[in-house]
């Protein structure tokens, strides 16, 4: 996030006031590529653990599995997750494509750095693959590091994890079966990651023999696609792009919310126009992390939500009353947020407050629950004016990364698995919380105002 003197167009805002108130990839691109460059730093990576949690889920009993040479128990996992997708294909494939499922020919193959590569074009040595896990479409096999990859994603974001990696493979064996016309890697990603979201709904409604998803679940999943991202900065148009965490996230919900056959319909063009990736404008701004001074923060994010609030009430003939933000953000959480993550993981704290003092100020109806997460998806709306420098006045523009540093303060609080169920959740899980912000973002402030309506 960055400041500037001027914007060089103005445009309409787009949002109603009144809804408010009342690839196939080859052998050196595989698709979950974990690079040291692009993992949160120490503190944060904590910090996300301890709002999202590993959940532990494990497979049951009795559950199929399918053969190959196991290497690590973990296996046992992905064995069960693969047979899984087998019995998920076979039912889903005729429905969205009109053709019969064909399982993977060429075998499934867990390597180390001490075993011999799998049998695909292309790779000669473990260097050439490790830390990934990919589909080799000229070999028709599915492969995974049982050494530098699924063990550390196992014990940090847990089991069911490894079952969303294999979920993202096997998308990429649909489209080597249904040819898919794509030719760029970050759209092929994509649809991979909705096709994931896809069979993990399927698994929550009860259609899977071995596993079942909780709300950890799938708040360890937001966290996992924070570390299987793009570095910030990157262009969608680099070989092997995935998209950034803000990205993944949003097709892997666009699975979870409307099925595979949502997923069926991305192109290189309708992908292109959800992507939100951000290069930086200087050899400075990139230096910086995207970060400015955190004695600025406070006074430049105020100042700029001062502006859009007055702009989206004025449009509707309502008057803003200028609003005193430190009354209600805490400062000391929103300095530990911007030296664990970043300025805009302070810039999200800081625009829920005056989400809530909206909320106040047109009296929302709906429980704490709905108002809260409805404060993400205002912040989202708000996030989303900044992007489209929709206004005359402001002096703030986006910086890459700034939407997975806002991602990852969600992931800081949140409700938990336990306080849902019990009906005592107050603020959300941190996926709800993210699909929230999203929403904001991508559809506007009409969007948010459904949530209490």
């Amino acid at each position: 996030m960055r400041r500037i003197s001027s914007f060089a167009g103005i445009s309409a805002i787009s949002v109603l006031i009144a809804a408010c108130g009342g690839g196939s990839t080859t052998p050196t691109a595989p698709p979950t590529t974990v690079s040291p460059t692009t993992a949160p730093s120490p503190a944060t990576t904590a910090t996300i653990a301890d709002g999202a949690g590993a959940s532990g889920n494990t497979i049951a009993a009795s559950a199929p599995q399918v053969a190959f040479k196991r290497e690590l128990p973990l296996d046992d996992v992905v064995s069960s997750a693969l047979a899984d997708l087998d019995g998920y294909w076979g039912k889903v494939m005729p429905e969205v494509y009109g053709t019969s499922w064909q399982p993977i020919s060429g075998g499934f193959y867990p390597y180390t750095s001490h075993s011999a590569v799998p049998p695909c074009p292309g790779v000669r040595v473990y260097a050439d693959i490790a830390e990934n896990a990919f589909y080799c479409p000229a070999a028709d096999l599915v492969a995974w590091d049982d050494e530098a990859l699924m063990p550390g994603l196992q014990e940090r974001y847990g089991d069911f994890t490894l079952a969303i990696v294999m979920a993202h493979e096997i998308g990429h064996a649909v489209q080597s079966r249904v040819e898919f016309a794509a030719s760029k890697t970050v759209t092929r990603e994509q649809q991979a990651d909705c096709f994931a979201g896809g069979w993990v709904a399927s698994v929550a409604n009860g259609h899977s023999t071995s596993f079942r998803v909780t709300l950890d679940d799938l708040d360890a999943a937001v966290a996992g696609f924070l570390v299987l991202r793009d570095r910030p900065g990157s262009s969608p148009l680099t070989p092997g792009a995935h998209g950034s965490a803000f990205d993944r996230i949003g097709s892997f919900q666009d699975g979870y919310e409307k099925g595979a056959r949502a997923c069926a319909a991305y192109t290189d063009e309708n992908v292109a126009k959800r992507l939100v990736q951000i290069p930086y404008n200087s050899a400075t701004d990139e230096l910086q992390g995207g970060n400015m001074a955190w004695e600025s923060v406070l006074p430049a994010v105020s100042g700029d939500l001062e502006s859009f609030w007055s702009a989206v009430f004025a449009q509707y003939g309502r008057q803003w009353v200028p609003f005193d933000v430190t009354t209600r953000a805490d400062p000391t959480l929103a300095r530990k947020l911007y030296v664990d993550i970043g300025d805009f993981a302070a810039a999200t704290l800081i625009g829920r407050a005056y989400a809530s003092t909206v909320q106040e100020r047109l009296n929302e109806p709906g429980t704490a629950l709905q108002q809260s997460v409805q404060a993400d998806c205002l912040t989202g709306a708000w996030a989303a004016s900044m992007f489209l420098q929709d206004r005359p006045d402001s002096r703030l523009k986006m910086s890459p990364g700034d939407l997975d540093k806002a991602v990852m303060a969600l992931l800081v609080s949140g409700d938990s698995a336990n306080a849902v169920k019990a009906g005592t959740a107050t603020v959300g899980t941190p996926f709800q919380r993210v699909r929230a912000l999203r929403s904001g973002f991508m559809e506007g402030l009409a969007e948010c105002g459904k949530i209490t309506a």
